[in-house]
């Protein structure tokens, strides 16, 4: 085979996983569950949640008014804006009236590996088994895989509301190298 034809191979079987990942993350699934475990992604410098993390919160925010969770768990930590994205989410859903002891908060989400080994630290001490994953699209699939492979009961998903940047083709492609790496990685 030549190069060229390597390289469009690739390209497609890229293109192919790409494409499963998109439909995965649209299909949404939300379930009842004891908690909704929100990833965080950054927030302003001012201290509020940018276009992204307030779509993210607010996907929980509807499940937790529809009743079907009882919880909502933020998770996320400092980025470079000196603003901690889980603070901020937590801060963002009780001015929305929710109250502070229904909002569980993992202050070092540093990654969705690190948010997936915390909520299950925290779901067991507060005595809680079942979640419903939040975050975008094109984040969901790994994001039900290092819940699950760190122990967390997964009944569903819930994608924030479709916003499209730029950015996203990145994402999405991003995501696709990222779930590998974590399909390969040891349990926790």
């Amino acid at each position: 085979m030549r190069p060229h034809r390597y390289l469009l191979a690739a390209l497609l079987v890229l293109l192919a996983h790409a494409g499963w990942l998109v439909s995965d993350g649209l299909a949404d699934d939300p379930r009842p569950a004891d908690v909704a475990v929100v990833l965080g992604t950054t927030a302003n410098p001012d201290g509020t949640l940018s276009e992204r993390l307030e779509a993210r919160t607010a996907a929980a925010l509807v499940l937790y008014e529809d009743q079907l969770v009882r919880r909502i768990l933020v998770s996320g930590a400092t980025g470079a804006e000196g603003v901690n994205e889980a603070d901020a989410m937590a801060d963002w859903l009780v001015a929305q009236g929710v109250p502070r002891r229904h909002v569980l908060v993992d202050p070092e989400g540093w990654n969705t590996w690190e948010t997936a080994l915390h909520t299950r630290a925290l779901l067991d001490d507060a005595g809680l088994s079942t979640v419903v994953a939040v975050t975008s699209y094109y984040h969901l699939p790994r994001t039900r895989m290092a819940l699950t492979r760190a122990g967390v009961d997964v009944v569903g998903t819930r994608r924030a509301d479709l916003l499209w940047e730029p950015r996203e083709a990145w994402s999405i492609l991003r995501e696709v190298a990222a779930l590998y790496a974590y399909a390969l990685r040891d349990r926790a």
